[in-house]
């Protein structure tokens, strides 16, 4: 579901326009994030603020960018604690990628930038309207 002209975010703590009941979008897999951007016509990856409800309460990215961007990746590592709204599982990336990085701010929204064959995470998001 789409929410146009919505509230700003950065956090998980903020209030968000999401309609009671419903939260930031979080991909699944890479099948899952495929499609929605299948069916929304790639429009999304045009808009700077492309958030996913993926965060992380600590500052930095700990050694996250040793592991994928993943829920199944995360669990063998304790100490990344990247973890999403909507629970287990979440995805952002299958391999491992230079983002995020140390000036992930604690809380904050991931955000994609581009699309490969792999959706890419961003080390924080700017305030978006969702």
């Amino acid at each position: 579901m789409r929410v146009e002209g919505g509230r700003n975010t950065c956090r998980h703590t903020d209030e968000n326009s999401c309609p009671a009941g419903f939260d930031i979008w979080v991909p699944r897999s890479y099948a899952h994030a495929f499609a929605v951007l299948e069916a929304t016509g790639w429009q999304d990856l045009h808009h700077e603020h492309f958030l996913v409800g993926i965060y992380r309460d600590e500052d930095g990215c700990g050694s996250c960018q040793d592991y994928a961007m993943n829920s199944d990746a995360m669990a063998t590592y304790s100490g990344v604690g990247w973890q999403s709204v909507a629970g287990d599982p979440w995805f952002m990336r299958s391999s491992t990628y230079s983002e995020p990085n140390g000036d992930y701010e604690a809380g904050c929204w991931l955000g994609t930038h581009g699309w490969t064959a792999r959706p890419v995470p961003r080390r924080r998001s700017r305030r978006g309207r969702r």
